[in-house]
């Protein structure tokens, strides 16, 4: 468990999750094993995560799928307009696209300009290391 994170009441972890640095997490929430929460995301309540949270984005759901980009969390963060834009932009063509993860990969470097929070969220969908897929 990373540093400044929230979790909030009655949440289980199944062994192995790995949650980054700024994730809130709200009450109820279960996770199955080897799941990864990406840095600033957000798990709504009563969520089921089977799958990796990318960083920046809104999940929720059984199971779990990301609903947003969270730009509330970015912007009380300190994060610039400019880096919540592309990020929103950048979740949004990812879930809403209808594309192949490469082909939203592709659309997601020709449209987003390239700030720091928008290349940790395609390092992080990029990684090998993910064991248990992406909660698109």
């Amino acid at each position: 468990i990373g540093s400044h994170v929230v979790i909030a009441n009655s949440c289980q972890f199944a062994g192995h999750v790995h949650v980054e640095d700024h994730v809130k997490i709200s009450g109820a929430c279960m996770f199955n094993q080897f799941v990864v929460l990406g840095k600033y995301s957000y798990i709504t309540g009563d969520s089921a995560v089977n799958k990796d949270i990318p960083p920046f984005t809104i999940a929720q759901g059984k199971y779990a799928v990301i609903r947003a980009a969270n730009e509330v969390g970015m912007e009380r963060s300190g994060f610039d307009k400019k880096e919540v834009e592309n990020i929103r932009r950048a979740v949004r063509i990812l879930t809403k696209g209808k594309l192949t993860l490469d082909g939203a990969l592709a659309r997601i470097a020709e449209e987003c300009e390239p700030v720091p929070a928008l290349n940790d969220f395609v390092n992080f969908i990029k990684s090998e290391e993910r064991q248990r897929g992406l909660a698109i």
